[in-house]
C-alpha cells in the first residue's frame, strides 16, 4: 500500500510540473505568478518524496 501511495505522489508531482510548464508555454500564466510557483514547488517536493523513497 505504501508503494502505491508513493507512486501516486510521484505521478501527481510530475503532472503538476508538466502542467505548470504547459500553462506557461501557452501564455495562460506567467512564471511570476503564485500558481506557477506553487505548482513547481509542490510538484518538485512530491517527486523528491518518490525519489528518496525508492533511492533513485
Amino acid at each position: 500500500m505504501t508503494d502505491f501511495i508513493v507512486d501516486l505522489l510521484g505521478w501527481t508531482g510530475s503532472i503538476m510540473l508538466v502542467t505548470a510548464y504547459w500553462l506557461n508555454s501557452k501564455n495562460r500564466i506567467s512564471a511570476q505568478t503564485l500558481l506557477y510557483q506553487l505548482l513547481n514547488i509542490l510538484g518538485s517536493l512530491l517527486l523528491m518524496t518518490n525519489t528518496i523513497y525508492y533511492g533513485a
